[in-house]
This record gives C-alpha cells, sequence and structure tokens, in this order.
C-alpha cells in the first residue's frame, strides 16, 4: 500500500506534539490537536488496526 504521508521533505523540523500509539486514545490525540490547529507527528509501531494490536494477544 503506498504511503499517503507527505515526503520526508515535506514534513516540518518541529511539531507541536508527538503521538506514540494509535489506539483510541492516540487516535482521539490527533482528532483533538488537528481541531486546536496544531502540528502534530504519530507513530505506531504495529500494521495492524487501530487499537487492536493488543486483542490478537488476549486469545
Amino acid at each position: 500500500m503506498p504511503s499517503t504521508y507527505p515526503s520526508p521533505a515535506h514534513r516540518p523540523a518541529e511539531v507541536d506534539a508527538v503521538v506514540v500509539g494509535a489506539g483510541f486514545s492516540g487516535l482521539y490525540a490527533v482528532h483533538r490537536l488537528r481541531g486546536l490547529g496544531l502540528s502534530y507527528r504519530a507513530f505506531e509501531q504495529e500494521r495492524t488496526w487501530p487499537g487492536a494490536a493488543g486483542s490478537r494477544n488476549s486469545r
């Protein structure tokens, strides 16, 4: 799947916030930051649906 993020040359060197993890809280944080007009970078390690990383280990 091609990346939808801007190339590194187009990313700001400094941001107002960094969000680590794209679970429910991380996605909500991104939503709030965007609503406030702040710049941010979000990082997620897993390659699954946001918030589902713990679900696959809970069987």
